[in-house]
């Protein structure tokens, strides 16, 4: 059995194969099956560890990159470039697989504690993974981007034409012309952006402002 067919193998026993520095760490559940299948992990421990470490330096795949995303970040465009490759101010990268998964990392941790964190800035970051090949957008760039964009004054309400966003109310992400009240009419420090059917000035229910 080649080292791809054990790791299929352990996969499909609900086990895991993991590569942590030079050392092979596995998982796997309790039952004749597993025990056979670990004899044949030792027998081939460097072949696999050999098929991780490539695993591992080869750029993520897209569902990866969508299930790492933090919240209020949207995914506009992903093309990895092969390594080696370039990215601002002056660095090349030759491990793709840690690259991405690094700076998909600190993104999240910046995004979440901005006072707290300090380097790279969330500019950076997305500007490394853009000269990757990973065009990433955060909700306040859209925000402020909805708001530039408005279209004219509607019931008191700004339209963004041919907009897409998370809804305030219903929250529901819609494809269709958002109704936007911006910057004037912010609510805590964020555009409030409706559907049709939300939004306070246009919508049935009429709702109250947020």
């Amino acid at each position: 059995m080649i080292a791809a067919d054990i790791l299929e193998a352990v996969r499909e026993l609900g086990g895991e194969l993991v590569l942590e520095g030079n050392r092979l760490r596995y998982s796997l559940p309790d039952c004749p099956e597993a025990r056979e299948l670990l004899e044949q992990v030792r027998r081939d421990r460097e072949a696999i560890k050999s098929l991780l470490r490539d695993l591992q330096e080869q750029a993520p795949s897209l569902e990866e990159i969508k299930a790492s995303l933090p919240p209020g970040v949207r995914l506009l465009s992903y093309q990895p470039k092969d390594p080696p490759f370039a990215v601002a101010p002056v660095s090349v990268v030759t491990n793709a697989g840690k690259f991405y998964r690094s700076y998909l990392a600190d993104l999240r941790v910046a995004l979440a504690k901005p006072k707290g964190y300090r380097w790279p800035s969330v500019i950076d970051i997305l500007a490394k993974l853009a000269d990757a090949g990973l065009q990433l957008e955060t909700e306040r760039e859209w925000r402020t981007l909805a708001a530039k964009k408005g279209q004219g004054p509607m019931n008191g309400c700004t339209i963004l034409k041919a907009g897409a966003g998370p809804c305030s109310v219903c929250h529901t992400w819609t494809p269709e012309d958002l109704h936007v009240y911006g910057p004037e009419k912010e609510t805590e420090g964020k555009l409030a952006l409706f559907c049709g059917s939300c939004c306070p000035e246009c919508g049935p229910g009429k709702r109250e402002r947020l």
